[in-house]
């Protein structure tokens, strides 16, 4: 399975990232938030000790994992262009993506594969869930029994 992966927090690239590699998925992470480079000084130097080695299972051409990685579905609120979205339909099988509704809700109108939505702390209107284009999403709190709530063609929602 191939992952275009979202996450732009320092911790979420340098812990998730190698925890998925290592199971087995091929991760093709966005380029993320320059902004970020004045907490971090070593965001974008991918020959940092701490940043992720995604490469490992990267089965793409150069050129598409390049193009891929230039798409940041956050910032983009989820919208992207008719290419962007030909592109990673194309070639992505999952998006890993911070659960913001409003970012889900906009991917999910033009995704056909899985959106797997990451939660940091306690951050206004986020729910973990699994998006899937049946209109369902598959919620999991701590261990309990999975459910299943309709989202209808809006936004997830708790």
């Amino acid at each position: 399975m191939r992952i275009h992966c979202n996450l732009h927090h320092s911790v979420g690239r340098s812990q998730e990232i190698p925890m998925l590699v290592a199971a087995g998925f091929e991760i093709v992470p966005a380029l993320g938030m320059r902004e970020n480079l004045r907490f971090d000084p070593d965001y974008a130097n991918e020959t940092h000790v701490l940043y992720p080695d995604w490469t490992v299972n990267c089965t793409l051409p150069v050129s598409v994992a390049a193009q891929l990685r230039r798409i940041d579905l956050q910032n983009q609120i989820g919208n992207v262009g008719a290419p962007q979205a030909d592109l990673i339909n194309e070639h992505i099988d999952a998006i890993y993506v911070m659960g913001l509704p409003q970012v889900v809700g906009n991917i999910a109108k033009w995704f056909r594969g899985a959106i797997i939505c990451r939660i940091a702390g306690t951050i206004a209107g986020t729910v973990p869930f699994l998006w899937r284009n049946d209109g369902f999403a598959r919620h999991s709190f701590h261990g309990q029994d999975d459910l299943l709530t309709d989202c209808g063609d809006s936004a997830p929602r708790a």
